[in-house]
């Protein structure tokens, strides 16, 4: 009782830190620049500022000045005032084209780049854009995170609410074991893969204690760091699931499980100027968690799950799907100007994909759910149902280092992020 109190007041604090911890942050957008992108100057000017929709961090070599010939030229050292990046020019700039290059990390850990160009006496074409692509190893990094916190989630939840009796078997237990490893490791490897994708350096860079400096003060390796947290107090409560059979032990994990999905909410694309969507976006994660698991668990272990138990997943299922189209609908209305952009822009392309996917999953638990009105096994088609919501979690990783289109406040930047 005593070990459990405490815990319950440490994963507390965490819930409490998750929900109090501000409106997360977006890809950080550039609003303004001084020079002006393209402009023809009388004289060179002393310094370039970058000014943001956000506070930003400076990533090492990220700015760097060329000039017509594309030779490399020194610059004072660039400095950050909140969301304004002031970078001190060469004393001395000849007639002719400069480009001035840059790349910075916004809060939640996403960096953004673009190009600068004007002209010393003559017309300068404007900077092209960029997309940041996020490597392999970030995207795989991030649909793991989403399939562990499923695997634990779906495992808690189904087994307090539908299964109980599911506790006491051998391969639930095992794939919760296997979930808490697998959402600890991915969580750690996100940590390291972030600062190489940051500066644009290959996985041989993991372990620099710079980058990862970089990492940790950025939003990303903070919230990361809660949520590794979290996972290894849902082990202390639930390494054996038969702790769950006391509510001391179970209240408190579902409690830590709501603040560890609101981490998710903190390392996306969750834009700063709308205070909620954070929730939408942690109810979304949570839905999706319960739903994939526990179709996991059924096609994992079916016969720990009881006959009788079989409806009331069921229900849960539908209540969480619910959510997920309720929450995911949300979060398109925040992230999309128009209608066309799920077709017209990057970010909506996955969207769309994401949501033809769901309508299949969706047909596939009709088909579960009719089944058992008719008293017969729903495995085939739960199976169909669990890899299609499997694949959603991949395509949900990709979705989350996407940037959504500029609004039209920002359409006019010189920056693109991915």
């Amino acid at each position: 009782m005593t070990r459990a109190r405490s815990l319950a007041v440490a994963l507390l604090l965490l819930v409490l830190q998750v929900a109090l911890g501000g409106p997360a942050s977006a890809h950080a957008a550039l609003v303004r620049t001084d020079p002006p992108n393209g402009v023809r100057l009388e004289r060179a000017p002393p310094e370039v500022t970058l000014t943001f929709d956000e506070p930003v961090l400076l990533v090492p070599g990220g700015l760097v000045l060329h000039d017509g010939r594309r030779r490399v030229l020194p610059t004072g050292a660039p400095t950050t005032r909140g969301a304004t990046v002031a970078w001190p020019m060469p004393r001395t700039m000849p007639t002719g084209t400069y480009a001035a290059t840059w790349r910075v990390v916004s809060d939640d850990g996403h960096p953004v780049s673009g190009t600068l160009t004007f002209g010393v006496g003559v017309e300068a074409a404007p900077g092209a854009t960029d997309i940041v692509q996020a490597p392999a190893s970030v995207l795989l990094t991030r649909w793991l995170g989403y399939l562990g916190f499923a695997l634990v989630v779906g495992v808690v939840v189904c087994t307090s609410v539908c299964a109980p009796e599911g506790r006491a078997d051998r391969g639930v237990q095992s794939l919760l074991r296997w979930g808490l490893v697998l959402a600890g490791m991915s969580t750690v490897l996100a940590v390291l893969v972030q600062g190489p994708y940051v500066v644009d350096e290959s996985v041989l860079h993991l372990t620099d204690p710079a980058l990862l400096s970089l990492t940790f003060a950025s939003g990303i390796g903070f919230w990361m760091g809660w949520r590794l947290v979290g996972y290894l107090a849902v082990a202390l409560f639930a390494w054996r699931l038969s702790w769950l059979d006391a509510s001391t032990a179970r209240w408190p994990t579902l409690g830590v499980l709501l603040g560890i999905a609101g981490t998710f909410s903190r390392t996306g694309h969750g834009h700063a100027t709308s205070w909620v969507t954070p929730y939408v976006l942690t109810l979304h994660v949570l839905a999706a968690g319960i739903w994939v698991g526990g179709l996991v668990l059924l096609c994992v272990a079916p016969r720990s799950v009881s006959t009788p138990a079989l409806p009331r997943f069921s229900r849960l299922a539908l209540v969480s799907v619910a959510v997920l189209i309720a929450s995911g609908i949300g979060n398109a209305v925040l992230h999309l100007a128009r209608v066309a952009d799920l077709w017209t822009s990057r970010y909506g392309q996955i969207l769309s994909t994401k949501l033809v996917l769901v309508l299949l999953a969706l047909l596939a638990a009709a088909v579960s759910r009719q089944t058992l009105r008719h008293r017969r096994s729903p495995w085939r088609s739960v199976r169909v149902e669990a890899a299609l919501t499997v694949a959603v979690l991949a395509v949900t990783a990709w979705l989350s280092l996407t940037s959504p289109p500029p609004s039209n406040e920002h359409a006019s930047s010189n920056t693109r992020v991915a």
